[in-house]
């Protein structure tokens, strides 16, 4: 953790829209080790593309990550502004939905 699961419309895929998937993984990546002080090795960057558009938001982003001390609003305020910039950058879309998940060490359960 933390885990950051981007689900993208087909389009990213089909060719219609030019975008690095591996570049946005590697600099998603980047910000939790930045911003959330997370160790490389447990970071987790998922891109699910979708079988049809979304109706909404045409990105949604889902962000799991372990409580920390240092991990409070106002951290986790700015990765999410940072992440959305990243996803705005690498995906050339307006802004992404980005929901974040906390979970206190009680309630993970984890392995591997």
């Amino acid at each position: 953790m933390p885990v950051i699961t981007l689900y993208l419309p087909p389009k990213y895929i089909s060719g219609e829209v030019e975008t690095d998937i591996q570049s946005l993984q590697q600099d998603c990546h980047y910000l939790c080790m930045q911003m959330l002080d997370a160790a490389p090795e447990n970071i987790q960057i998922l891109v699910l593309i979708s079988c049809l558009p979304p109706l909404g938001r045409a990105i949604y982003a889902d962000v799991k990550y372990r409580c920390q001390p240092h991990r409070d609003n106002v951290v986790m305020s700015l990765f999410m502004q940072e992440l959305e910039c990243t996803i705005v950058r690498h995906c050339r879309t307006w802004s992404p939905r980005i929901r974040c998940y906390p979970f206190t060490p009680e309630q993970l359960y984890a392995r591997n």
